[in-house]
């Protein structure tokens, strides 16, 4: 079981594979951090369950609330947690199914739909405690966004920090940079790692607490895409 919060950063950081040959990512060849960190207990917390009964599909549209997020017609993404809406064109952007979301990430896809379809919630991640909430890809290019959850259990680490969980997967890599950015009306961490040689993708990592998850936002981003162009993608939910 992938119990390391060292290596669960790997799965905010795959680059997903678009292309037509279908490419699929292995989370455990990815190398990872040799800190030591806290396990994570995958106990339900009462406070945070799930309402949706709807899934995410081509032509769906998903209205029930959802802690992992819900859409709206095919082409919103809405994360109340958070407070933002993330906003396709289905032109250059999608979003991806739960069955590509499976395949890109190398997970079960019945965990995904169970996940997004309200039946767990991020709390019941037990191999990795890390809640893929939704991917959106540029097929054309590679250049992907993905938001998912890291539960940080009240019992074990309720003190780890978003700071805390990017300084880690700063560790992986030379010339990262730290800031707090304004993103969708919220001070969030973040954390920039330009491309590494022989690469033209820049990786950026947007997360924040929120009660006992932290919300991750990673982009990988491909030449022709910039992150000031992403972030016009997402709107802050009116209060």
């Amino acid at each position: 079981m992938r119990k390391k919060l060292s290596l669960l950063l790997a799965c905010s950081f795959i680059i997903v594979s678009l292309s037509a040959c279908g490419k699929k990512n292995d989370v455990d060849d990815l190398p990872t951090v040799n800190d030591k960190t806290e396990q994570v207990t995958t106990e339900r917390n009462g406070n945070n369950a799930t309402t949706s009964d709807a899934t995410r599909g081509d032509a769906t549209v998903k209205t029930a609330h959802n802690i992992v997020g819900y859409y709206e017609g095919s082409n919103t993404y809405v994360n109340e947690l958070a407070g933002f809406k993330l906003v396709v064109d289905e032109v250059n952007w999608n979003f991806l199914s739960a069955e590509e979301v499976a395949k890109s990430m190398g997970l079960e896809e019945k965990d995904i739909k169970d996940l997004w379809e309200g039946k767990k919630s991020p709390y019941d991640q037990k191999d990795s405690n890390m809640a893929v909430c939704a991917i959106a890809a540029n097929k054309k290019n590679g250049s992907n966004i993905i938001v998912d959850y890291y539960y940080v259990s009240t019992d074990i680490n309720k003190e780890t920090t978003s700071q805390y969980y990017l300084s880690v997967a700063a560790k992986r890599h030379e010339n990262a940079e730290f800031k707090t950015v304004k993103f969708v009306d919220k001070d969030f961490d973040a954390l920039i790692i330009p491309p590494e040689e022989g690469s033209t993708v820049t990786q950026v990592m947007y997360a924040t607490k929120v009660n006992d998850l932290i919300v991750i936002i990673s982009f990988s981003l491909n030449e022709g895409d910039k992150i000031e162009n992403i972030e016009s993608m997402f709107k802050p939910l009116q209060n």
